[in-house]
């Protein structure tokens, strides 16, 4: 009996917290067009199923914390080079920010857009080089997807 309680237990946080996250992504969604997200196929009569409620968590649930941790990232190799702290992160969050924009008004590809800034020889392919010998993007991928996909209790690939 006390396993069985447990596990409704369980179940009902489950329940919450599922019911919750779709009360957040409505609001998210509830007026598509301030964020030009219509544009990327996502709109208010976007369906979120169980199967999918777990990829927007791994992606936009978790995805700010990998955001501010690009921003500091970017904000410390700027006080490596001399910097002060609020100078270095006021230029990371207004980078952040310009890219976004930039990359939401032109509807393009992220890679497109990133080849247009990568000169030849220059410092933005060497670090990209850098950030890739890294696997920056596989990790970023894999970091998005694996404990959402758990929780969800979906079979990994």
């Amino acid at each position: 009996m006390y396993a069985y309680t447990i596990q409704l237990y369980f179940y009902t946080i489950r329940f919450i917290a599922c019911f919750l996250m779709l009360v957040v992504l409505k609001r998210m969604f509830s007026n598509v067009t301030d964020y030009g997200m219509e544009a990327w196929g996502v709109s208010p009569a976007t369906v979120i199923t169980r199967w999918s409620v777990a990829r927007v968590i791994g992606l936009s649930g978790s995805g700010p914390a990998y955001v501010f941790s690009f921003i500091e990232a970017l904000s410390d190799a700027g006080v490596k080079n001399g910097l002060p702290r609020d100078v270095a992160t006021g230029l990371a969050i207004q980078t952040v920010l310009g890219s976004a924009q930039l990359l939401q008004q032109s509807n393009e590809h992220p890679a497109v857009l990133r080849d247009r800034v990568s000169s030849p020889g220059g410092t933005t392919i060497a670090a990209l080089h850098t950030l890739e010998n890294g696997r920056m993007h596989g990790l970023l991928m894999d970091a998005a997807v694996k404990r959402s996909k758990e929780l969800a209790g979906i079979k990994l690939l």
